[in-house]
């Protein structure tokens, strides 16, 4: 009993170090990478950080697999240690000394004056949204057992679009994505990609139940998927630049991304339960309902941000004296 307490605290402290390192990773991204280049940076990023966990998940597999519980443990650790050497070598302008009383009071100003300015809070609506949330990703294992004659199948299945294929297909978008942000409009591009999800789903629901469709269909969303990420990551670093609290900012803004993924994950999954009790004796309902609702909150989503969007470009106009406000007539 006592090691499962160890092994939890192990646990807990991993977990800690990957999410405090992520978010340093994006901190300095933000404050070292020219507005430029911002969205290969944000490619790349992405690209290693979801190939990484495909294949770096295989590597370990096979290595417990394979070798001893020391030997994979240095090894990993190794590649970590490896991984953290550039780090050093990156020339960071050094933050000024402050209490930590007057560092939190100065973080909450920041985050507030963010959070209240326009860009800011459209930003966060984005975020909210659920456009580029890629829902579906969390649900290609339940969708499988359509698209396959038996559970051996659909295990096969899972394995090729949520394994190393999978990984590769996501990292190409992020690639492919943040080379394209940095010639386009980002936050444009972010809602862009996100409707290329939302066709992918669509041409998944009308299509066939068979393997070739859903494997087809699943890399092509989460090749869109990768796409979406890399715009996110260059939108937000467009939005926070350089400003004091740049880590806790993007947390924040990556929070309510995380967020979104979460209620369209549930409505995605309530759906498929929905039509079937609707349609018991139909194959296609159950499908259908999963895939529709996460086509169909992708276009509402669109569509609020189109309003936001309009919202916005009024109100700058009447700002700019363009527009005569509701109370000047």
């Amino acid at each position: 009993m006592p090691l499962i307490w160890v092994y939890t605290a192990v646990l807990f402290v991993a977990q800690a170090a990957v999410a405090t390192s992520a978010s340093a990773v994006l901190a300095l991204m933000a404050v070292t990478v020219p507005d430029a280049m911002r969205g290969r940076a944000s490619g790349w990023q992405t690209a290693g950080n979801l190939a990484g966990m495909s294949a770096g998940g295989g590597l370990v597999a096979w290595m417990i697999g394979h070798l001893s519980t020391t030997t994979t443990a240095i090894v990993l650790g190794s590649i970590c240690g490896l991984c953290a050497i550039p780090a050093a070598f990156i020339d960071e302008v050094p933050p000024p000394r402050r209490s930590p009383v007057r560092l939190v009071v100065e973080l909450l100003v920041e985050i507030w004056r963010v959070l209240k300015s326009r860009d800011g809070w459209t930003g966060m609506v984005i975020c909210l949204s659920p456009v580029g949330a890629g829902a579906l990703t969390n649900l290609f294992g339940a969708l499988a057992r359509d698209y396959a004659p038996d559970d051996a199948g659909a295990e096969r299945l899972v394995v090729v679009v949520t394994g190393l294929l999978g990984g590769l297909a996501n990292a190409a978008g992020a690639l492919a994505g943040g080379y394209i942000v940095d010639r386009v409009n980002r936050r444009l591009a972010y809602v862009v990609f996100g409707g290329i999800t939302a066709l992918a789903a669509v041409a998944m629901m009308i299509s066939s139940a068979t393997p070739t469709a859903f494997t087809a269909g699943c890399l092509a969303y989460t090749f869109a998927n990768g796409l979406c990420y890399a715009a996110f990551y260059a939108f937000l670093l467009d939005l926070l630049g350089k400003t004091q609290g740049v880590t806790t900012q993007l947390a924040l803004y990556a929070g309510a991304s995380n967020m979104a993924m979460t209620y369209v994950t549930w409505f995605d999954g309530a759906s498929y339960d929905w039509a079937k009790k609707l349609a018991p004796d139909s194959a296609w309902a159950p499908r259908a309902g999963m895939l529709g609702m996460d086509a169909l909150s992708t276009f509402a989503g669109i569509a609020l941000l189109w309003a936001m969007l309009a919202y916005v470009r009024r109100a700058r106009a009447r700002d700019a004296g363009r527009v005569p406000s509701p109370a000047a007539t």
